[in-house]
């Protein structure tokens, strides 16, 4: 984890309850979350679908540590003075964990929390970074920051429970038009049997208006080759306050001859629907006109 997850005794400290926006500097599932315009087309285009589902496993991924640090500040402090603040240790419910969630005010208006865990009866050394980061508070509702979830230490604490592994890194910033979040994954297993580690990044950005764009990059087999060998693939997914929208995807490497590169494009409409596709590796494939595309190429 980064420097933010020192260890857990050296954030607690205090007594004395102290001015401080500890709860409120820390991220939200609203900070963080990733809002692409809801399908209402009967057959939605396939990259939109992508986009979509994308945005849904990406909110699911950072639910599990928003869940720890919700049941954390359902209750007050434990312990509060001017440059420090401690919730707990609990337990995590349906859990043989105990956790506690740690803050220290190192600025005016900045933060470094860190929330760890440890095996229920385990001497307080034992506690281990499950997740932690930097916040800076601008007000009730805006401020930027970054959040690291470590779920090999989930794993290791509760592999019942917690059966992902790898790492989990998010950068967000609210306070401007547009509201970013960048998400990286590292060596990253949701648990499935025979899956392959990700290691991608992800950038969002959502609009005043509702318009907004997803991009992201990975390595996966994109030509579905039988050996399993990755190529480098890339997809900008792009949509107007209307809910219409634009993907270009880029394809290369891997399995693909060498120096060969595939570009895609797909247009929808404001029900997600396509109006336009084409890809340069099979011309004959090409649907719609480009005029019906809402957004120009980027």
């Amino acid at each position: 984890m980064r420097e933010a997850l020192v260890v857990l005794g050296a954030l607690l400290f205090g007594c004395d309850a102290g001015p401080a926006h500890y709860a409120a500097a820390l991220p939200t599932r609203a900070s963080l979350a990733i809002n692409v315009p809801p399908a209402s087309a009967v057959k939605p285009a396939l990259f939109y679908t992508m986009t979509r589902e994308l945005s849904t496993s990406l909110d699911a991924d950072a639910a599990s540590s928003f869940a720890m640090i919700e049941s954390a500040l359902a209750s007050p402090p434990t312990l509060q003075d001017a440059t420090h603040a401690q919730w707990g240790p609990f337990a995590s419910a349906g859990s043989p964990v105990m956790l506690a969630l740690a803050e220290e005010r190192v600025g005016a208006a900045d933060y470094d929390f860190f929330l760890g865990g440890k095996a229920a009866g385990a001497p307080d050394s034992e506690f281990t970074g499950l997740l932690g980061g930097k916040a800076h508070w601008v007000d009730a509702t805006h401020g930027s920051g970054e959040l690291e979830m470590n779920f090999s230490a989930m794993n290791a604490l509760d592999p019942a429970k917690n059966p992902a592994t790898g790492a989990i890194a998010f950068v967000h910033d609210n306070t401007g038009d547009p509201r970013t979040v960048a998400v990286h994954f590292a060596d990253f297993l949701d648990g499935t049997p025979g899956a392959t580690p990700a290691n991608a990044t992800y950038q969002y950005a959502e609009y005043a208006d509702a318009s907004g764009s997803l991009q992201f990059g990975q390595r996966t087999n994109f030509d579905n080759d039988p050996r399993g060998i990755l190529e480098d693939v890339m997809l900008l997914s792009r949509w107007s306050s209307t809910g219409a929208g634009r993907a270009d995807v880029i394809a290369q490497n891997g399995s693909l001859p060498a120096g060969f590169v595939v570009h895609a494009t797909e247009c929808w409409d404001a029900t997600t629907a396509r109006v336009y596709y084409t890809e340069d590796v099979d011309p004959t494939k090409t649907e719609g006109s480009l005029s019906a595309c809402a957004l120009p190429a980027p």
